[in-house]
């Protein structure tokens, strides 16, 4: 009878197991809001091409002509070593570096196609370079423009005129071309704001400039 008890009890047991349904598992829910954490970042927008040629004039055509800089067509790995380079050499870029290269990377990169040269007579080019008439730029007193120089504008253009921030004037085309030179002074030119010389003490400067040969 106990044997019987026993293998009665054991049935109901083994069926009230197999009555028992498995747990529901908890569905996961997905907010489509929510970016994948495996995504790509963003692309950063293109910069303006008001922003970029303002960029473009102050930290750039300081130093180099547009055409230098128009027919460069760099990736955009490129374009960021070389905007890198020029803040070692002097450039005030500063915190918008990222921003220029990312522009001249758009503006001017292998997606841009060939460059082709603008066509010039001949003549008109040798008019561009040739020195001409001081006028009243004439005469000037190379001691004295050493004096001014070095109050005015060495802090830029360094010390023996080689170069810094501003460019180096040695030896350039513009020290015999005399208005042309006051005129850049005074105007101003990328970052170096405008600076009101007079003739006398422009035809100063020249003369110390030219005497640096």
């Amino acid at each position: 009878m106990r044997a019987a008890l026993a293998f009665v009890g054991a049935v109901i047991l083994v069926a009230g197991c197999r009555e028992k349904t498995a747990p529901q598992s908890t569905p996961v829910s997905i907010d489509a809001s929510q970016p994948a954490l495996d995504a790509a970042p963003a692309a950063p927008p293109p910069v303006d091409a008001a922003t970029g040629e303002l960029m473009v004039t102050n930290h750039c055509l300081s130093c180099h002509s547009r055409e230098i800089i128009e027919q460069q067509r760099l990736t955009s790995a490129q374009w960021s070593k070389v905007v890198a380079k020029m803040a070692t050499w002097g450039s005030l870029i500063g915190p918008d570096s990222e921003k220029l290269a990312r522009y001249l990377s758009d503006r001017y990169g292998p997606q841009s196609g060939p460059w082709r040269p603008k066509s010039s007579d001949a003549n008109e080019a040798r008019k561009a370079i040739e020195p001409t008439k001081d006028g009243p730029l004439a005469g000037g007193n190379a001691a004295l423009g050493k004096g001014y120089f070095a109050a005015n504008c060495a802090v830029c253009h360094g010390a023996d005129a080689g170069g810094l921030v501003g460019v180096n004037l040695v030896d350039r085309a513009q020290l015999f071309r005399a208005t042309e030179f006051a005129n850049s002074v005074r105007t101003g030119r990328g970052l170096m704001p405008p600076h009101p010389i007079t003739d006398r003490d422009a035809a100063n400067v020249l003369a110390y400039l030219r005497a640096l040969r």
